[in-house]
This record gives structure tokens, C-alpha cells and sequence, in this order.
């Protein structure tokens, strides 16, 4: 049995902490509340995608040789929309027969998991949503105790650490968007290509080089983190950078190029 001490220990280490770790206080929750893996996502998930602005995990059984981009393929959309509910939910209660819960089962199996977690959904900013996922080898009996028990101690905590992470993160997301902001002409050209234009047509429109122009596209595949032109028009329209044309005359572009961030 957990003591409350414990629980305002934890909590205590939590608000005192100026540089927060995600690994120290996964292992502080393991230790205190007998958890074998936890994972914290924050970011945005449109329709079949998703984007990781903050992702971290406990080394599971088959992703210690995994990137966090190689994780991010695996926690495919339809687990994100399971794990993004409204409020907390244990992993049985989605039922077998239910979507959802085929997505998590399928989801634990992939992992070596036992079917034994919890996800405690947390808003986000600019419209992102976080969650913490834990996960526990125990007997049935064992797993309801601990959720009985422990529930609004381990949510609290979710939001403590959640609201930390945000803290330490905004610093490091604004410095990437500053480098890897698409600019104008960038744009504009990417708005070209997604229109059908060639290099050439784009070149005498715009009333500059070829070569001007795959320097942007260049730029614009590098900041996409695509390689090929397809791929660099898919992720703008994906990121909303450029809508799709309705002619091949005049390409559609957002009013405000600049405050948009690739």
C-alpha cells in the first residue's frame, strides 16, 4: 500500500524541480506506484496523422532500438484517437469488441504489454492534446486496487508533470519554429508547384532564376523534413502553409504567410 506521504513527496519533488527530466520521474512513478512502463505524449492529431511536439517513454520490451520517429509509426492514428478521450480510462473498460479497445489490445501485443494500462488525457496548448499512459504487469485483483487507490494521486500527478513539460518545452519549440520557418518566397513557390507548375513556368512568373527556384524548393523539403516535391506540397496542405488550388491560374495562399510555421 502506497502512503499519502509518498504521493505529497512526489508532488512536492515535482513543483521543486527547475529542470525536469521525463526518465527521473517515470522512474519515481514506477518506484512509488509499483508501474512497469509509462508514456507521455503531447501534440496535435488530424484525421490518419499525427505530430509529437513532446514524446517520451520508459525503454519498452521492443523499442529500445526504436527513434522517437520510428515510435511515432507505431502509435498509429486510431490508437491517438483511443488514448485522446475526455477523461481518464482504464484499458478494460474499452471492451474487446469495441475499436478503441482492438487499438490498445493490438497496441500491448505489438509491445510484449500485458493488457493492463491507464490514459490520462490533459488539454494542451494551441489546441495540441497530451496524455500519460501507464502500464502495469499485476494480477487483475492488484491492477482495480491500484486504480481504486491511486487514481486522482497518479491524475494530479499526470498534470503536475504535463503542465511542467509544457514549461520546458515551449523554449525549445520556439527556437525550432524560428529555424524552420517557411518564408514567403518559400511559400509561394511551394503554392506554384502545388498548382503544376514547373520549375521554368514558376521561374517566369515569380521573374527569377530556375535555379532561385530549387533553392527554395530545397529549402522547403529540408524544413518539411520530406524528400521529394510531392511530399513537400502534401505537408504544407497537411499544415495548412498553402490550401489547395482550385486552378492552375492562381494558387491559393493563407494571408499571412509569415505566421505560419512549418
Amino acid at each position: 500500500m502506497v502512503s499519502s506521504q509518498a504521493y505529497f513527496e512526489l508532488h512536492d519533488w515535482l513543483e521543486q524541480t527547475d529542470h525536469l527530466e521525463p526518465q527521473h520521474f517515470f522512474d519515481r512513478m514506477r518506484q512509488v506506484y509499483g508501474l512497469n512502463h509509462l508514456l507521455y505524449f503531447d501534440g496535435t492529431l488530424r484525421g490518419d496523422r499525427f505530430a509529437a511536439y513532446s514524446l517520451h517513454h520508459t525503454t519498452l520490451p521492443r523499442l529500445a532500438w526504436l527513434s522517437d520517429k520510428r515510435l511515432q509509426t507505431l502509435l498509429h492514428a486510431p490508437f491517438m484517437h483511443a488514448a485522446m478521450a475526455i477523461e481518464p480510462f482504464d484499458w478494460q473498460d474499452l471492451g474487446p469488441r469495441t475499436i478503441a479497445g482492438q487499438n490498445l489490445s493490438t497496441f500491448a501485443s505489438l509491445l510484449d504489454l500485458v493488457p493492463l494500462g491507464a490514459c490520462y488525457p490533459m488539454l494542451s496548448q494551441a489546441g495540441r492534446t497530451a496524455f500519460l499512459l501507464i502500464q502495469a504487469e499485476l494480477p487483475g485483483h492488484e491492477w482495480r486496487n491500484l486504480r481504486r487507490t491511486h487514481d486522482r494521486d497518479i491524475a494530479a500527478l499526470a498534470v503536475s508533470f504535463h503542465t511542467k513539460m509544457l514549461a520546458r518545452t515551449s523554449a525549445q519549440i520556439r527556437a525550432r519554429y524560428a529555424q524552420d520557418r517557411l518564408t514567403p518566397r518559400e511559400i509561394e513557390t511551394l503554392s506554384w508547384v502545388a498548382a503544376g507548375k514547373s520549375y521554368w513556368e514558376i521561374a517566369v512568373i515569380l521573374g527569377i532564376t530556375e535555379r532561385t527556384v530549387r533553392f527554395f524548393m530545397s529549402n522547403a523539403r529540408r524544413k518539411l523534413n520530406v524528400v521529394t516535391n510531392a511530399q513537400a506540397v502534401a505537408e504544407a496542405l497537411w499544415r495548412k502553409l498553402i490550401s489547395y488550388p482550385h486552378n492552375t491560374t492562381e494558387p491559393t495562399q493563407p494571408s499571412d504567410p509569415n505566421s505560419l510555421i512549418a
